[in-house]
């Protein structure tokens, strides 16, 4: 019994201390060269609605409602799926340059996402960036080994995705505000 106790008192340590060694924010950053213009791009990004058409992530919502603007800042969604739910709201846009996006999700954790819409001569090179704190110990431990590398994934399915869209439909998406 006393080695057991031992034993499960050095497991504890080493997940508490082990969460010191790990950083406490998620951030991700993924760049993909978009063979589109960027005024064909700003469209796709900046009017949540147009999400539906690239972003892995629309492909788990059961429930989407939209508010705000259709497009720009305010534009908002508030989704669910089968374990989560949460909203992602435009809280900044800079035609063709930049936009900045507020996710919330379940019970109010927060995240900063953006994407950077830079000149390229082979089209658009987008950075896609989020920025979250993670809860101590077992937010630092699920961020590092499971959210980021599934986040990355995403981020590139969807960069990718957003490039075969872009170049295959010459009409910009919705009309922007």
């Amino acid at each position: 019994m006393r080695i057991f106790v031992m034993f499960l008192v050095l497991v504890l340590a080493f997940f508490y201390v082990g969460a010191l060694l790990l950083p406490k924010r998620l951030q991700v950053d993924e760049q993909k060269l978009i063979h589109s213009p960027k005024d064909r791009v700003f469209a796709y990004l900046n009017c949540m609605k147009n999400w539906e058409t690239w972003s892995p992530f629309q492909s788990n919502i059961t429930e989407a409602k939209y508010s705000g603007a259709d497009c720009g800042k305010g534009s908002r969604l508030l989704w669910k799926d089968k374990k989560n739910s949460g909203s992602q709201e435009i809280s900044a846009s800079f035609p063709t340059d930049s936009i900045i996006y507020r996710w919330t999700f379940n019970e109010g954790d927060q995240a900063i996402s953006k994407m950077i819409l830079q000149d390229d001569p082979k089209g658009t090179l987008v950075h896609w960036t989020l920025d979250t704190k993670m809860n101590y110990p077992w937010g630092y431990w699920i961020s590092y080994f499971l959210l980021k590398p599934n986040t990355e994934a995403s981020f590139r399915l969807g960069l990718y995705n957003l490039d075969s869209l872009a170049k295959a439909n010459s009409i910009i998406p919705a009309k922007q505000q």
